[in-house]
């Protein structure tokens, strides 16, 4: 957007983003969610998209409304064959929470995306680690996040 155009429509840049949902700027701006954390327990309460590509986990992290895409679950590194299951889960929350844990990845490779979909609904899910590694994706490298996510289950 130009100079003019702030004059012009006497734009004033938001402060925070539920200031954008107001302004003129609405439509033109996109914000793109925080990738998750290790450590971070997420609520699935539903899911979203049309095709395998594009389905992702709508999940809740407290009182914020967080979208996983599920090949960010089950993707690995085709360049260095790294797969979540190769990424070591963090040693706190290992030694934290010992056998509740049931690691996503071995369960979606088995299984339909379907299948996938009834287990995971409505589960507690906790990011348990990520390994960063080299990729590249038509010649441009770049350094791609290969994600650990497990099942939370309750106390017995």
């Amino acid at each position: 957007m130009l100079k003019k155009d702030f004059e012009v429509n006497k734009v004033i840049m938001p402060k925070c983003f539920s200031d954008i949902s107001k302004s003129k700027l609405a439509g033109k701006l996109v914000t793109l969610p925080a990738p998750p954390k290790v450590g971070d327990i997420l609520k699935v309460i539903g899911f979203k998209g049309e095709d395998p590509t594009s389905i992702s986990l709508s999940c809740m992290k407290g009182d914020e409304r967080v979208d996983i895409r599920i090949r960010n679950m089950v993707k690995g590194s085709k360049q260095t064959g790294i797969t979540p299951d190769d990424v070591p889960c963090d040693p706190v929350i290992e030694e934290q929470y010992k056998d509740r844990l049931q690691y996503i990845y071995p369960l979606a490779v088995n299984t339909s995306y379907e299948d996938l979909f009834s287990i995971l609904d409505g589960q507690t899910i906790i990011c348990c680690g990520s390994m960063e590694t080299p990729a590249s994706y038509n010649g441009n490298e770049y350094t791609l996040t290969v994600w650990k996510f497990a099942i939370l289950f309750d106390e017995e």
